[in-house]
């Protein structure tokens, strides 16, 4: 091969290889847009989760508060079976105190029947007097 020829093939490749080399500057650019609108992806992205932290904060402090009454709610409440302990006692002192005041009563009109009828033997035993003694009684 001659110099002119292998001058000519040099001449075909270096065109060849600036005509890849500007394919590739082209390409290196194309991914360098892209990455561009990454980076500001990324930086949206950046922004919304600085967002989401905050309301993942204020829903920690509120679930805090409810946490913390709940526990005041189930230290502080009484259970079903110690209200019902309590009425069931309440219930038991109150019919207590009920059958003591019919006891009571029960008493009481028994005195009542025997005053009356003392009263009566006493009236009859004063007619029978006052007639002996020929009184007359109004």
């Amino acid at each position: 091969m001659d110099q002119q020829s292998l001058l000519e093939k040099i001449l075909e490749s270096t065109t060849s290889n600036k005509e890849a080399v500007d394919s590739m500057k082209t390409d290196v650019g194309s991914l360098k847009d892209d990455m561009s609108g990454v980076k500001t992806d990324v930086r949206s992205l950046k922004d919304d989760m600085s967002g989401v932290k905050t309301d993942v904060r204020s829903l920690k402090d509120d679930m805090s508060g409810v946490q913390e009454t709940v526990e005041f709610v189930k230290d502080n409440a009484a259970a079903k079976v110690d209200v019902e302990t309590v009425v069931s006692e309440a219930k038991d002192e109150i019919i207590t105190q009920v059958d003591g005041f019919i006891s009571l009563h029960n008493k009481l009109e028994t005195e009542l029947v025997a005053l009356q009828s003392k009263y009566e033997r006493l009236e009859e035993q004063m007619q029978q007097i006052a007639k002996h003694v020929q009184l007359e009684l109004s």
